[in-house]
């Protein structure tokens, strides 16, 4: 759990190019031998889309362009098809997203066989009547644990957001089972939670990071479970940096890929809406 910052690995394009505003939410996978990290890139003042970079060792990535646009008018992402979670399965990449039509937030998914075309697939995961009723757009994170698809993701009512559970036999339709990590008291490092969120499974145990936010500073903070339902909280695994540092407004959506025996951390610097992607490494 201990990180040692490395700085940025991912920088925002120039005037024109599809990452100007924005070019983080990293999530990051193991696959065909190399690093696939799927990102958002905010390419003017609305639209977001999904896009690819390729790294040999998880530091130098060359970035491939946009993998996943926005649809058209009408259809479940027309203005959003970001924050990414790339989950690789049966040699495909499934790749977990949050679509936006202009009004609704939801969790959609879309699976490619390569890596980079993808066949959007709908909706996995809609808002529901109490702990979701407001909004399910902020992160969601799926893994595989006890032969099912688990997928975490923050559930916002009018009040305030957590993260919530669903479950499912084949990786599309899921069965919400309600929060497991609630919101700290205040004061405390999370008394709000935002995502996006990063789920992993290291040694059968369920590692959550996630979005912590006490009012002042955003933090990535760490839970952990041994059924993937109950969670026992960690604290903080990588605070702010120092006035002048590049994650001195905050450390936003942390992403961890385990590779050779190394948790990888990815995470957005700079602010909320504009950023670039730094990385940190741990060996424990």
């Amino acid at each position: 759990m201990n990180f040692v910052k490395k700085g940025i690995v991912l920088n925002r394009g120039s005037s024109g190019e599809i990452d100007y505003y924005l070019c983080g939410d990293a999530s990051v996978v193991w696959f065909n031998g190399k690093f696939y990290m799927y990102y958002t890139a905010r390419y003017d003042t609305s639209y977001f889309a999904t896009a690819l970079a390729i790294s040999k060792d998880g530091m130098n990535f060359i970035k491939k362009g946009i993998v996943l646009p926005v649809s058209n008018v009408g259809d479940i992402d027309e203005e959003r098809a970001s924050r990414p979670c790339a989950l690789v399965f049966n040699n495909k990449v499934y790749l977990y997203y949050i679509a936006n039509d202009g009004v609704d937030y939801r969790s959609a998914l879309a699976i490619s066989k390569d890596g980079v075309n993808f066949i959007k697939k709908g909706v996995v995961i809609d808002f529901g009547d109490v702990i979701d009723s407001s909004r399910i757009g902020e992160g969601i994170s799926v893994i595989r644990y006890n032969n099912k698809f688990y997928a975490y993701y923050i559930a916002g009512d009018p009040d305030t957001s957590r993260v919530a559970l669903a479950i499912s036999k084949d990786g599309m339709n899921f069965i919400k089972k309600g929060v497991v990590i609630d919101v700290g008291a205040t004061g405390e490092i999370d008394s709000f939670i935002y995502g996006p969120l990063s789920a992993v499974v290291i040694n059968n145990l369920i590692y959550v990071y996630y979005q912590s936010y006490d009012g002042t500073y955003f933090r990535a903070a760490l839970a952990i479970s041994k059924d993937g339902v109950n969670f026992i909280k960690k604290g903080v695994v990588i605070d702010v940096g120092a006035t002048g540092e590049i994650d001195d407004d905050g450390v936003f959506s942390p992403h961890v890929v385990c590779v050779n025996n190394k948790k990888y951390i990815y995470y957005k610097c700079d602010s909320w809406d504009i950023g670039d992607t730094a990385f940190a490494i741990s060996s424990n």
